[in-house]
């Protein structure tokens, strides 16, 4: 689809493919999560138990698009499915933050992928990290994906590493003081794991990760597993950085 003032709901999920609805609710009766992926916010895929629908084009699906395709599945294929765990893999993500507010609020997404190799993406994705950070709305302590447990983020320079530390800080400590009877607050769950990368940093991945920030990141998710470059870090180094540093003395 590439018509981006067209809605794939009105045009697409319209009365002559009712009879199909049963074909559909067969493919996502088995779903355990609904798995979302983006590509620079032109492309994006929704997949539930077997069924899959793609929107997009050279100049990509507008919010409202999104918006009425996920109404359309739930309300035809059951509302069940709003609480399925959700994973949300974006790439290159380019669009504003209303778009990241509206998916973190209408889906419980527990796993949550940003790469991003881009000047412009990047600083997109540091401010996906700062949203993550605080509670969106301070009078009621509403925070976004009080449900995430992994997230995989590209930590390659200062500024980056600042934040995704920042995050993790705050939402275990917000977490701790649940623990001290403050149940009027959103319930944040801990963060299980972080999925680290270099990015397009070379010359980071050849020295290895900054045992430093690592350390911090740990301390403050309370013993947070954590994974550089796809391997474990065990607390002081990690197997495949030893291995490429005394392969480049």
């Amino acid at each position: 689809m590439d018509q981006p003032d067209q809605s794939p709901a009105s045009d697409l999920f319209t009365t002559k493919i009712s009879h199909l609805i049963p074909s559909f609710k067969d493919l996502v009766k088995t779903a355990e999560r609904i798995e979302v992926l983006s590509y620079n916010g032109r492309y994006w895929t929704f997949c539930i138990g077997r069924l899959m629908i793609g929107l997009g084009g050279r100049r990509g699906p507008q919010l409202g698009h999104l918006q009425e395709t996920l109404d359309w599945v739930f309300h035809n294929l059951g509302g069940h499915l709003r609480t399925l765990p959700g994973s949300l893999k974006v790439h290159e993500f380019e669009v504003g933050r209303d778009w990241f507010i509206w998916l973190a609020s209408h889906l419980k997404v527990t796993k949550l992928d940003l790469q991003a190799g881009l000047v412009a993406t990047l600083q997109v994705n540091r401010e996906i990290v700062s949203l993550l950070s605080r509670p969106l709305e301070s009078a009621n302590n509403r925070w976004l994906m009080p449900d995430l447990e992994s997230i995989k983020i590209n930590a390659g320079n200062e500024d980056g590493r600042s934040k995704i530390l920042e995050m993790v800080h705050a939402r275990h400590s917000y977490i701790d003081e649940q623990g001290e009877g403050r149940t009027e607050v959103t319930v944040l769950k801990p963060f299980q794991e972080i999925w680290l990368r270099s990015g397009k940093i070379p010359v980071a991945k050849v020295l290895g990760p900054d045992l430093e920030f690592l350390t911090a990141v740990q301390k403050a998710g309370r013993g947070i597993k954590i994974w550089w470059e796809d391997v474990e870090w065990t607390g002081t180094e990690c197997a495949s950085c030893v291995g490429e540093v005394e392969g480049s003395a």
